[in-house]
């Protein structure tokens, strides 16, 4: 059976402060770090073929670190970096909440010089079915962010509930999705 495995990025200091990073390529933090190095433990059971990151730095580390030295490629790939929330990156999660940010059905206020969370859907559901044209019969690991989670929660059990919630999947938790090639 073909499966994607998706982890998200460990902590960042940002995490930790409760800010809003979207594009801002910040690095793991030692919390991070550590996370990504228990989860290993993890991702070492997991058969896996591929593994495709954001090329946020946050991501690439947290791939480098639960792949070690297994023979697996890591390749980036820019659909699945984080949504651009623009001139808004760097704000509390406090802020965004009264903001509607991540409540991504009403977004009442347009995100200056960002992305909407269509455009967002748009290149991961490109990025989702190039993968499964692509590596049929493969498992493959990607490491992304938050709001790609969102995404992939919505095309693979078709949640469109999850638009008008405040989602916030926990750092380095692994999420199991079936491949169906059609």
């Amino acid at each position: 059976m073909n499966k994607i495995y998706f982890l998200r990025h460990g902590q960042t200091d940002w995490n930790a402060l409760g800010k809003i990073q979207g594009c801002v390529d910040n690095p793991l933090n030692a919390t991070g770090i550590k996370q990504a190095e228990e989860e290993k433990l993890e991702v070492d059971k997991l058969d896996i073929d591929i593994c495709i990151t954001s090329p946020l730095s946050r991501a690439k580390d947290r791939a480098k670190i639960v792949i070690g030295d297994r023979d697996i490629k890591i390749i980036e790939d820019e659909r699945i970096i984080e949504r651009s929330y623009g001139d808004w990156e760097g704000i509390s999660y406090e802020e965004a909440d009264k903001l509607q940010l991540r409540v991504y059905k009403e977004n009442p206020t347009p995100v200056p010089n960002g992305e909407t969370f269509d455009d967002v859907m748009s290149r991961v559901e490109a990025f989702l079915d190039d993968v499964k044209a692509k590596y049929q019969g493969k498992n493959v690991l990607v490491v992304a962010h938050g709001g790609i989670a969102r995404c992939l929660k919505i095309y693979f059990e078709g949640n469109e509930h999850q638009k008008t919630q405040v989602h916030r999947t926990p750092n380095c938790k692994v999420v199991e999705y079936d491949i169906e090639v059609k």
